[in-house]
This record gives C-alpha cells, sequence and structure tokens, in this order.
C-alpha cells in the first residue's frame, strides 16, 4: 500500500512474505510478493537474511574435481566426512580446523582417473559407505582400512554380477529398498575378451538382500535385475519414500515396491506409460527428506509424496526455467531439514552452474511454500552434497 503528499513517499508492504513472483506485470504484483531479490529466506511472516555460506575447506591436494560429499558412522561409531573426487575417495581430518593445508586424507584411488560426467551417487548401508561414478565398478568403503592391522585395500569394487566369468557391473545411479542395493542405469562388463563395459540406460539391478557383495543371481537368487523394455525412455534417478522406490525417467516415473525376498523381490509400476508425461529432465534434481522429494519435470518443479504429485513452481516457475536453461552443466539439488540449529528451514536447494563461475541456488522453503534465489560467486557445485557434520 503506497501513501504520498507533498513532504514524503511512504510505500508499506504486507506480511507474511511469498518470496518471487514473475507471473504477472511489476505493477499488478500482490504486495506480499516480489519480481526480484536475492539472499533471503521467509520465516514468520518475515524477511531473515540467509546464513553465510562461505568456503571454509581448503580444496582436494590433488586439485581433482568433487563429485560428491556425504558422512557415513562405521562398525566401530565413528564418524567419517568424504568426499569423491575425480581421482579417488577423501576424508576430511577430524583436526582440520587446526592444521591448515592437511583437511583432507586419501583413503584410495580409482584405477584410473575418471572423465567426469555425472557426479557420484552415494549410499550409506550396513554401516559402510557404496557409491558408483558412471563407470562398471560399485566401489565400497568400510570405514576401518587401510590400517596398520589389515592390508586389505581401502576401495573395493563389489558388484560382481558373474562370478564364472569376473564380470563387474556399476551404474550411474545408486539406492537402497528392502535392505537390498539398487543399480540404476548401469555400466557391466561384457562376457568378450577385452570385457568392454556396455550402458544398459534401462537395466535395474539389486544385490541379495542384506548381502551387497553378492549379485550373481546363480549365487543367490535374491539377487537379479529387471529391464524396464516397455517405456520408452531412460533412467534418470531414484528416490525411495516410505517402503516405496520411484524409478524416474526422462518422460515417466517407475514405482518399484518391494513384494519377496525371492526370485522376483520387486513389483514394477509406471505411474504412467505414454510416450509423454511427468518425468525427470535433470537427473540429479531429484531430492528427498523423509516422506517429501522434489525434482525438476518438463513443465514443472514437483513435490512427490505418498499422497501424490504437487505442482511447487508456482509464481517463480519461469524465472528458475530461464536460469535452468542457461546452466552451463547440470543443476544439482539437494534437500535438507536445517542450516543450523538456529536455522530449522525444511529446504529443496537447486544449485545451477551459470557462466563467470557463478552458482545460483533457486531455494524452495517448505513451510513458506516460497521461493528466493541464493547467488554464490565463488565457483560452481560440481557434486552431490548433503550437510554433514565436520567434528
Amino acid at each position: 500500500m503506497a501513501k504520498q503528499s507533498d513532504t514524503y513517499f511512504e510505500l508499506t508492504y504486507e506480511p507474511p512474505w511469498k518470496g518471487i513472483h514473475v507471473d504477472l506485470p511489476d505493477n499488478k504484483i500482490p504486495g506480499n510478493y516480489t519480481p526480484s531479490a536475492t539472499n533471503w529466506i521467509p520465516r514468520s511472516g518475515e524477511l531473515r537474511t540467509r546464513p553465510r555460506l562461505s568456503q571454509l575447506i581448503a580444496n582436494l591436494p590433488d586439485g581433482s574435481q568433487p563429485t560428491g560429499i556425504n558422512s557415513f558412522t562405521d562398525s566401530n561409531n565413528i564418524t567419517h566426512t568424504i568426499a569423491v573426487s575425480t581421482t579417488g575417495l577423501w576424508q576430511l581430518n577430524s583436526n582440520w580446523r587446526q592444521f591448515k593445508g592437511k583437511e583432507w586424507s586419501l583413503v584410495g584411488r580409482f584405477t584410473n582417473p575418471y572423465s567426469v560426467n555425472s557426479p557420484a551417487s552415494i549410499q550409506v548401508f550396513l554401516d559402510q559407505l557404496y557409491f558408483v561414478i558412471g563407470d562398471f565398478n560399485l566401489w565400497n568403503w568400510s570405514g576401518l582400512t587401510p590400517n596398520s592391522l589389515s592390508s586389505l585395500p581401502a576401495l573395493t569394487s563389489i558388484a560382481k554380477y558373474d562370478i564364472a566369468h569376473n564380470l563387474l557391473a556399476g551404474a550411474v545411479f545408486l539406492g537402497e529398498l528392502n535392505a537390498q542395493l539398487i543399480l540404476l542405469n548401469t555400466i557391466e562388463q561384457q562376457n568378450i575378451p577385452s570385457k568392454a563395459a556396455t550402458n544398459f540406460t534401462q537395466r535395474i539391478r539389486w544385490c541379495a538382500s542384506g548381502q551387497p557383495t553378492v549379485w550373481d543371481p546363480t549365487v543367490n537368487i535374491g539377487a537379479g535385475f529387471n529391464d524396464e523394455l516397455d517405456v520408452p525412455d531412460v533412467i534418470t534417478g531414484f528416490l525411495t519414500i516410505g517402503r516405496n522406490g520411484f524409478v524416474f525417467r526422462t518422460n515417466g516415473i517407475t514405482e518399484m515396491t518391494s513384494i519377496s525376498q525371492g526370485v522376483l523381490p520387486f513389483d514394477f509400476n509406471h505411474l504412467w506409460a505414454s510416450e509423454r508425461g511427468i518425468g525427470n529432465v535433470f537427473p540429479f534434481s531429484i531430492s528427498g527428506y523423509g516422506p517429501v522429494g522434489c525434482f525438476v519435470s518438463t513443465d514443472d518443479v514437483y513435490e512427490l509424496s505418498l499422497g501424490g504429485f504437487k505442482k511447487i513452481g508456482g509464481v517463480a516457475r519461469n524465472a528458475i526455467y530461464v536460469d535452468l536453461a542457461a546452466a552451463i552443466a547440470p543443476p544439482i539439488s539437494s534437500m535438507f531439514p536445517s542450516f543450523s540449529l538456529a536455522y530449522p528451514y525444511l529446504t529443496y536447494k537447486i544449485a545451477i552452474p551459470m557462466p563467470g563461475q557463478i552458482t545460483k541456488n533457486w531455494c524452495y522453503f517448505v513451510e513458506a511454500d516460497a521461493w528466493f534465489p541464493w547467488v554464490e560467486r565463488t565457483g560452481i557445485e560440481t557434486g552431490k552434497t548433503i550437510l554433514v557434520p565436520t567434528l
């Protein structure tokens, strides 16, 4: 509401604040929206400044590109914060604040440094770390090796799906359902002299229940695979909500439900099998927290729960998609309940790499049902991240 006289001009905004609105001309936007603003959080009807985003930890010692970060607690109840890079697996030292330049320790190197075409996909299962990097390996680290009592390698490739011919499998995406690790959009060595690998973009492969090193169905009938041959697109991600898994494709979503521990442990049900439908077009825009997940489709940003689908792009959608169209690398999302105890805001964040080493983070604040962009000018995000303990 605006007031004006000969001596002053007064403009009053009405809470609660609702974030970005670009669906109407600026002079027609309701007073609790704005067409342009950055670095704010709507909370309790107020606008609050976002927490500081700073680069506190040095780069990896070999200068390699990080592709994922996570944390897990091993069987000795020790918490590890790790980073996957293009050269190997690194661990953040517990005393990193006191010893500058020695923040990271190498856990293990990959046999051959890989050329980044996707972020690492990471899963914690049975007190151990598992991850895939888009090649024919499923990497595993227990958190216990290397040490003075063991000669075992720190990193091991464990998904041997054909014991007789010593053939390995990896994937672009990794998940867990029904106490079974799930490989999706697989890359598998073939039974030929060179053991060359082939990408099966529609394949889902799983281990035996509770046995993440057993992938050969001839060894345990609980292991196996399924090819989604009746849909005309490729797998672009995976999300679990409750006891259900959701396999995302470019133009659709397939529900994956646990039904047994035997030969056919999962039932696959396409939520729609049309040639075009709601799917996921940015593979690493899928993130979830508890009973809620979010992802970017062709027409909108969606929230997914056991109750169904909800469009959440709202009046900020067009601005978000303008930035998605300008991205110079794959957008990467994360979903987290808080930034710290002082910032308990359930947030879905899409990090969009922009020209000029800028990352534009579109943040959806679930409780406020509002979007605000945050801008980082110190670099671009290259891997899947979560908030992790650093002590």
